[in-house]
């Protein structure tokens, strides 16, 4: 599939390992996306959420992200 596509094994593993997100990451990163007409998150910033499986674990994480992008831009961006 990697191939077939232009990419390495590794690139497709961390572009898949996003639809371990939990489901209320996902709309939330598809519904800031279609607000703010760009990425407001990076994919880097998601591989720091998938590092775990576990969603209650991710939802902490991702908290996280929210409070350190809130504080860079001086706005909420990705709380929420």
């Amino acid at each position: 599939m990697a191939r077939l596509h232009g990419l390495t094994r590794a690139r497709l593993t961390q572009v898949m390992n996003l639809l371990l997100l939990a489901p209320d990451i996902q709309a939330k990163v598809l519904e800031m996306m279609a607000r703010a007409g760009r990425e407001p998150v990076t994919e880097r910033q998601l591989r720091e959420v998938t590092n775990t499986v576990v969603w209650a674990e991710q939802r902490v994480v991702w908290s996280q992200i929210a409070q350190r992008g809130a504080c860079r831009s001086g706005l909420l961006l990705l709380a929420g």
